[in-house]
């Protein structure tokens, strides 16, 4: 398993529920900007909530800023939206949709940063691999360097750590740590002394 801090600062996780197990109906994703106009053409990346790769779905939204996403399976996801500055993102939770469409809102806002002090592993390990859940990026660090984020939306964040040997992936001990950050992080860091490797 892998060591996993899960970051929220906000409740922008929507739960849709039906009788089917794909989202045949679709949902409809509405993406604007910070003082509440639609942003025209758009581009809105559907990725596994929790886990590093590549966006499932890549979507440009039409002249009113509207998107339609469909044929994902019961799961939950990462939206997220960029635009010059600026970043937004939602969780959604898919639970078997019905024919019923269902409405998701991405309001652009200055983004924040997360870092971390250092990374205090009870293994042989020198080195980690630093990711954040539904962004296609891994960052290899020191385990006594700091690390920071790129910019990242107000929401709850899953932070996945790996401990590396000699150049391949040694996998840490799991545990789930949900942080409440304030409500407005556009300056701030959130600074974590330490990851500590729970394996027996």
């Amino acid at each position: 398993a892998v060591s996993m801090i899960s970051l929220n600062c906000s409740e922008d996780s929507i739960d849709i529920s039906g009788g089917a197990s794909e989202t045949e109906a679709g949902v409809q994703v509405s993406v604007i900007q910070p003082n509440g106009a639609p942003l025209a053409q758009a581009q809105v990346w559907v990725s596994d909530r929790n886990s590093v790769g590549e966006p499932l779905q890549e979507v440009i939204c039409d002249q009113k800023g509207v998107c339609h996403i469909s044929g994902l399976p019961d799961g939950e996801y990462l939206l997220r939206s960029d635009s010059s500055n600026f970043t937004s993102m939602a969780v959604m939770n898919i639970q078997a949709l019905e024919d019923t469409n269902s409405d998701i809102l991405l309001q652009l806002e200055n983004p924040s940063t997360i870092q971390i002090e250092s990374f205090s592993l009870n293994t042989m390990d020198s080195k980690v691999r630093v990711g954040v859940a539904g962004f296609n990026q891994w960052d290899t660090t020191s385990v006594n360097d700091s690390w920071t984020s790129g910019p990242l939306a107000r929401g709850e964040h899953i932070l996945l750590v790996e401990g590396l040997d000699d150049g391949s992936v040694g996998l840490i001990g799991f545990t789930p740590i949900q942080l409440i950050l304030p409500v407005q992080l556009e300056e701030e860091s959130l600074v974590i002394p330490s990851i500590r490797d729970l394996t027996p």
